[in-house]
């Protein structure tokens, strides 16, 4: 055994980074791979300060005058929901049967077309015959809540409102 071999097999035996001192160029190719690597994700992550959301619900109100909560989820409530439930786009439906009020709201879909179901459901909520006679008209509408891009605040010295000056 010569001595450069011998001084080979205890270079490989005494693991990689012994190894990657005695071959530079390993190394150094390794360490551009992973900043090349960085760098290429590093421009592709998507930076935010708050995260995106959209809660898109299509809310239905119908008032029952001098109704318990009890009649307004038997004669609004439960009829309402049979009628949307099987529509698309709809993620959860939840319901507040109130004295007299009832309330039903339709999560929709992350993606889904706002516009269509909002109206799939009114459809739907007009075609309703059963209603009790003393209930009003249905309420529906579309409840679209996006996050805040600013808000500002002013201070400074100012006078109170209606402290003008005569």
């Amino acid at each position: 055994m010569t001595p450069e071999t011998h001084r080979q097999d205890h270079i490989e035996n005494r693991g990689a980074i012994a190894w990657m001192t005695h071959n530079r160029i390993t190394p150094n190719l390794l360490m551009l791979v992973f900043l090349g690597g960085g760098l290429f994700v590093a421009l592709r992550i998507k930076q935010e300060v708050f995260p995106e959301f959209d809660l898109d619900m299509v809310m239905i109100q119908v008032a029952y005058p001098g109704s318990s909560p009890e009649e307004v989820e038997q004669g609004i409530i439960l009829v309402i929901e049979e009628a949307i439930r099987g529509l698309d786009g709809i993620k959860e439906i939840t319901a507040t049967a109130a004295e007299g009020m009832g309330m039903v709201r339709a999560e929709l879909e992350e993606g889904a077309d706002d516009q269509r179901i909002y109206q799939d459901i009114k459809q739907e909520v007009d075609r309703i015959i059963t209603f009790p006679l003393d209930a009003e008209r249905p309420e529906v509408s579309l409840v679209i809540i996006r996050r805040e891009v600013l808000r500002i605040q002013l201070y400074g010295d100012a006078s109170e409102p209606g402290d003008y000056p005569s």
